[in-house]
């Protein structure tokens, strides 16, 4: 197996290919990314290292304090106030968010068996057994879970932003998601009798932080109490709990109104995920029959031959249809501008990455050196 990991086939790698061949090959082949993480990119890790550390006993405000430590200062492209200030609602959110999954779940009757276990695997032919010398099945399992009635299962931990009530399109899916088949069967190679996937999904809020009216600005400076928490509010020039707020000069000669502080924003979200928890959280079972595991077996055997046919020829066709949606590609500059492929320079913006799968770097990677 080689060091870069180049020929790691996991999920991620995967979907890129069939989102796009030619956004493939930028980020597995010739192995650049963003040198800035994404908002979603930041959240979802961050979640995910809270609820490793708490799955492993971590005690949970030291989970949080963990998970949200790279919002205690500004990375260099955080100049403005507002990003800074858009910085810091991100880290509330994941604190809310990690406070707001314990308080739904932590009475669950849910045993954590492992956690972040990777694999590494032989791609076989279905049809004759024989294994490709071109390929390993990579990838790292959330958790293999206990369930009260004592059934194993593959925990699947996901942030998303879509509907998660149980007849939406979110759920729908789900049975016919290829990750899942994937980890699956990687559960069961490395000796785990699961019968399925516990998907546990946590929604990040659709709350924003707002600018409060004249007249609740003026109530909560008096009374200084939030949606359940109370503040320390001084004025000259005003303070909530030591932190300067934001004032918004109304019309009206010593008119104002004050914009939510971070604090008061992460106690907005934390009533309303007390109120509305169904909203946020949702768990639910998907199963996966042989059929099922056998079919995907096949879809493996396909993608693995597209690319190596891609490979051998040097040629990967852009989609663009998917420039654009659900979201613009990372390397929609590079496609639609002047960007020799064949040249091998970094392109500004861009990281070389030694290893093509991040996800990866402490497990597989240390393997593997």
């Amino acid at each position: 197996m080689t060091t870069d990991g180049r020929n790691i086939l996991t999920h991620s790698r995967q979907a890129c290919a069939k989102t796009c061949l030619r956004r493939h090959w930028y980020s597995y082949e010739f192995g650049i990314r963003k040198d800035k993480d994404t908002a979603p990119l930041r959240t979802g890790k961050a979640f995910h290292h809270a609820r490793e550390e708490i799955g492993n006993g971590v005690d949970v405000d030291w989970a949080v304090n963990s998970a949200t430590a790279e919002y205690g200062h500004f990375p260099a492209w955080c100049v403005s106030p507002e990003d800074q200030y858009d910085y810091r609602i991100e880290g509330e959110i994941v604190k809310q968010l990690i406070l707001g999954y314990v308080a739904r779940w932590g009475t669950e009757p849910l045993e954590t068996v492992a956690v972040e276990t990777p694999f590494d695997l032989p791609l076989t032919n279905p049809e004759t057994g024989g294994v490709t010398p071109l390929w390993r099945l990579g990838g790292k399992i959330d958790s293999i879970v206990k369930l009260a009635d004592g059934r194993l299962m593959v925990g699947e931990l996901k942030t998303a932003g879509e509907d998660l009530s149980p007849d939406s399109d979110f759920w729908k899916r789900l049975r016919i998601d290829q990750q899942i088949s994937l980890y699956t069967l990687a559960a069961i190679a490395l000796g785990y009798d699961v019968k399925g996937i516990l998907y546990d999904v946590t929604r990040k809020p659709l709350i924003r932080p707002r600018l409060l009216t004249q007249g609740d600005s003026k109530t909560f400076l008096a009374s200084g109490d939030y949606f359940g928490k109370h503040f320390v509010c001084t004025d000259g020039p005003v303070l909530i709990d030591g932190e300067p707020c934001e004032i918004v000069p109304g019309a009206k000669a010593g008119s104002f109104a004050i914009r939510e502080t971070v604090a008061m924003y992460g106690a907005r979200i934390a009533a309303d995920m007390k109120e509305n928890p169904s909203w946020y959280f949702a768990r639910m079972e998907i199963p996966r029959l042989q059929a099922d595991l056998d079919e995907f077996r096949w879809e493996l055997w396909s993608i693995q031959g597209l690319l190596r046919d891609c490979q051998r020829y040097g040629r990967w066709p852009r989609n663009t249809a998917s420039c654009l949606r659900p979201y613009r590609c990372e390397f929609w500059d590079l496609c639609t501008g002047s960007y020799d492929t064949a040249s091998g320079i970094v392109p500004e913006g861009y990281k070389k990455l030694e290893f093509v799968h991040p996800e990866l770097q402490n497990s597989v990677a240390a393997e593997l050196t």
